[in-house]
């Protein structure tokens, strides 16, 4: 006795769209994450001891 499973394809493509959709919205967000820590360490020596009080 076999049994057949039946996939909608239809849901299979919905499934695959959201992840696709999660992960580009993931590293967007990681992009801008990273931006703007590359960022902040590029800036933070350049700016005068004086501003940098209570950052150091």
């Amino acid at each position: 006795m076999s049994t057949s499973v039946s996939i909608d394809r239809d849901s299979v493509g919905l499934v695959h769209a959201r992840i696709m959709a999660e992960a580009g919205i993931f590293l967007v967000e990681a992009g801008i994450h990273l931006f703007m820590a590359l960022y902040g360490l590029s800036v933070f020596p350049e700016s005068a001891k004086e501003r940098r009080r209570g950052r150091t």
